[in-house]
């Protein structure tokens, strides 16, 4: 590789780099749009996960089933209600861990409304509306 010449700070112009180094000078975004892209991926996530988890659950509720007709062995057929269940627990957690981000997230938010034009905050309004079905009890009152 041959130096190139990069201006950066704190260096005498002209100084010789080797290619493979980049330097690059980034202006600091406001770090509360940087929390909510993070916090909106978390939400995102979970939602998702939470989700597959039922999908999970459901499949293997069917496969119990199936397996318990035809007389599957008794081993068998218990190893599966295992796995049922793990699926089972997966989504209480996913809804637990669901409910403290969302209760998190919308603090933040409600603190944070100064921003309420940012796209960013827009699109985190849109994920938490999206994320409120997925919520335990939401609705049941």
């Amino acid at each position: 590789m041959t130096p190139s010449t990069v201006k950066t700070v704190g260096l005498k112009s002209n100084t010789q780099l080797p290619a493979s180094i980049t330097y690059s000078i980034h202006i600091m975004a406001d770090p509360r749009i940087k929390t909510i892209k993070i916090q909106t991926g978390v939400i995102r996530r979970l939602t998702k996960d939470k989700i597959s988890y039922e999908k999970e659950s459901e499949i293997q509720t069917g496969k119990v089933q199936k397996y318990k007709e035809e007389g599957q062995e008794e081993h068998y057929v218990k190893k599966q209600e295992e796995v049922l269940q793990e699926s089972k627990s997966m989504v209480f957690d996913c809804q637990r861990r669901l409910l403290k981000a969302f209760n998190d997230f919308k603090a933040i938010l409600d603190s944070e409304s100064d921003l309420s034009e940012n796209e960013d905050y827009i699109n985190a309004l849109q994920v938490m509306e999206d994320a409120k079905p997925h919520l335990p009890d939401f609705g049941k009152n």
